[in-house]
């Protein structure tokens, strides 16, 4: 089981609220169970000092276009992207 604090980082939780400048997070597991203003350190973590580092979720490449073809037919969809571009 691996229990770490990651202590007195910039926080910025993705949801849009101000960065919390002293933070403190902690991870059981895996799993975040605490993300928030610093505050002490449960028995049992191994402390990792993120001052002067920012702490954020990973960030996903959602890269999508939302255009494009109607059809599951490949053929239509250039037949349509021509008559499209010759109207």
């Amino acid at each position: 089981m691996s229990k770490y604090a990651f202590v007195g980082g910039k926080l910025v939780d993705g949801t849009g609220a101000a960065p919390v400048e002293d933070s403190l997070v902690l991870i059981d597991d895996d799993k975040i169970t605490y993300a928030g203003p610093r505050k002490e350190v449960p028995e049992g973590y191994e402390v990792r000092d993120a001052s002067g580092h920012t702490v954020m979720p990973g960030l996903v490449d959602t890269h999508l276009h939302f255009s494009g073809n109607l059809t599951d037919n490949d053929n239509d969809w250039v037949i349509e992207s021509v008559a499209q571009k010759q109207a």
